[in-house]
């Protein structure tokens, strides 16, 4: 069997970055200020697992034109910039397509638990249409299956898929584009994908690939999958 090309990022070697209220482990360095060890093979610049206080909030603000991706994992946030203040529950996620420069914030409106959400950054140079959307999935109703929350959208630069797996089951993702990069990132348990295994906690791009086979190992695995299209220039 050929391995095909690819890259594990290990939680263990995450950056962790603790303030008053935000704890963090980021995957890729650009999410953190001056670090350089590892740099994502597709446009995402940021992938951070964030655990924010009670009654507190957290400004965010992006370097360039990109899409910022909020899924909540545990709790309820809400998104805030100038103009909107938007409601984002478990089984539901945000895009922000913006500009350089343009703050938001991320509102944890309990007062005494914590809110744990994912936040990815993907760069997009050619962006066309600023906007935010919210989006819903359910992993109850779709078991042992990949969602593909971003299916209704065909001018995105990614698709985003999720899915909640059973211990032993197995799927296929197909990819869209063979000059995509596939990253994955798993919230919870273990799974092997192509012939690695990956914890919660773990990522991994995979690149020159038509397909990706997934076997979850442990019940209630969790997995996010984003397909991009490979940045010019790219490794």
């Amino acid at each position: 069997m050929t391995t095909s090309p690819g890259r594990i990022y290990l939680s263990a070697q995450r950056q962790f970055s603790i303030t008053k209220s935000l704890r963090f482990h980021s995957t890729f360095s650009d999410g953190l200020l001056g670090l350089q060890e590892a740099r994502s093979e597709s446009a995402v610049k940021i992938l951070n697992d964030e655990i924010l206080s009670g009654a507190c909030s957290t400004a965010c603000q992006s370097h360039a034109c990109s899409h910022t991706i909020l899924i909540p994992i545990t709790g309820d946030l809400i998104f805030k910039n100038d103009d909107q203040r938007i409601s984002l529950d478990v089984g539901e996620m945000l895009i922000r397509s913006g500009q350089a420069s343009r703050d938001f914030k991320v509102v944890n409106r309990y007062q005494d638990e914590e809110i744990n959400y994912l936040r990815f950054e993907v760069e997009d140079s050619e962006l066309l249409n600023p906007g935010i959307g919210k989006f819903h999935y359910d992993l109850e109703v779709h078991r042992n299956a990949l969602i593909n929350i971003t299916a209704a959208l065909d001018k995105l630069p990614f698709s985003v898929n999720i899915g909640a797996f059973a211990g032993r089951e197995e799927t296929i993702f197909r990819l869209q584009d063979e000059r995509s990069v596939l990253l994955a990132y798993v919230i919870a348990g273990a799974f092997e994908i192509e012939g690695r295994l990956l914890e919660a906690g773990d990522a991994l791009e995979l690149w020159d690939i038509r397909e990706a086979e997934l076997e979850a190992l442990s019940n209630q695995a969790i997995i996010v999958l984003l397909e991009l299209v490979k940045r010019t220039g790219g490794s």
